[in-house]
């Protein structure tokens, strides 16, 4: 990269290094992040200043994150943070990258607990507690208690949620599931490790060797979560309460038999926009 050159023409190399290295259909969109970060602009900043000569102090420091992206590095994890929900969450190597199809689980909540004055709500596997930060952001009534297992997934949780301003509204736990919580709980939702370890070397760089495999594998089948999950969620939800799990896509019909066999009533299947089975519900009975 020259001294010389400006800053559009310094990004489009990266990108051109990054599509050469994985073909990345988000090359251009990754370069741009990684520049504007580089200099300390946000994207109509950059934009504005295309034709500005890129700083000669900082060709190296962006030829280093544009090797790292090249390397399969996400730009989620090479920035630090991401956004979900229209929420800005930071990461740690313990806690997954926040997808986009997470985002209809939230949607999900939020019309199972419509009716709900003040609902207390559980998130297990929280991570960045971005599931949990969303709908109190919300739901401004609400209140959640977070579980992880990750001693440091749980302190981005608390940090996360410190800085969206939930944390009066949000505390978290470090444990397995929902062991030890007591019952009464309007909601539980929870976004658990739903891959198998058979399709371990089918996935993609940025996502196998980038994102902890405790939150991503969950036995040959990927269903050993939710064997261990959903008699929990039966024993804490107050009567009437509604759990929202999401789902690997092949794998409704074995989470409904799960929930069925739990004794829950109204189990049903939500799609994702892509139409693909994302989200299992369930409520259980009123007594």
């Amino acid at each position: 990269m020259s001294p010389s050159e400006s800053i559009a023409a310094v990004w489009r190399r990266g990108a051109a290094a990054i599509r050469r290295a994985n073909g990345n259909a988000t090359a251009d969109l990754d370069a741009r992040l990684l520049a504007a970060n580089c200099l300390g602009l946000d994207a109509t900043g950059l934009f504005a200043r295309e034709r500005d000569p890129f700083p000669p102090e900082r060709l190296a420091a962006f030829s280093a994150l544009i090797e790292r992206r090249v390397a399969g590095e996400p730009v989620a994890r090479i920035l630090g943070h991401k956004e979900f929900y229209g929420l800005d969450f930071r990461l740690s190597p313990d806690t997954l990258v926040p997808r986009p199809e997470t985002e209809g689980l939230v949607d999900v909540a939020l019309e199972l607990i419509e009716g709900v004055a003040k609902p207390f709500i559980a998130d297990l596997g929280t991570g960045t507690g971005c599931i949990a930060i969303a709908l109190l952001t919300m739901r401004t009534d609400a209140s959640c208690v977070a579980v992880d297992i990750a001693c440091e997934a749980a302190a981005m949780a608390r940090e996360n949620a410190r800085l969206l301003g939930v944390e009066p509204r949000f505390s978290v736990m470090v444990g397995d599931w929902g062991g030890a919580l007591s019952p009464g709980f309007d909601l539980i939702v929870s976004n658990p490790p739903y891959i198998g370890e058979s399709e371990r070397n089918d996935l993609s760089v940025d996502v196998r060797d980038h994102d902890p495999a405790i939150a991503l594998f969950a036995g040959e089948t990927g269903l050993a979560a939710y064997r261990q999950l959903i008699p929990q969620i039966a024993s804490l939800l107050a009567p009437g309460g509604w759990t929202a799990l999401e789902i690997g896509t092949a794998q409704a019909p074995a989470v409904r038999r799960l929930m069925q066999n739990a004794h829950f009533s109204a189990v049903a299947v939500r799609k994702d926009m892509a139409g693909h089975d994302r989200v299992v519900i369930a409520q259980k009975a009123a007594t």
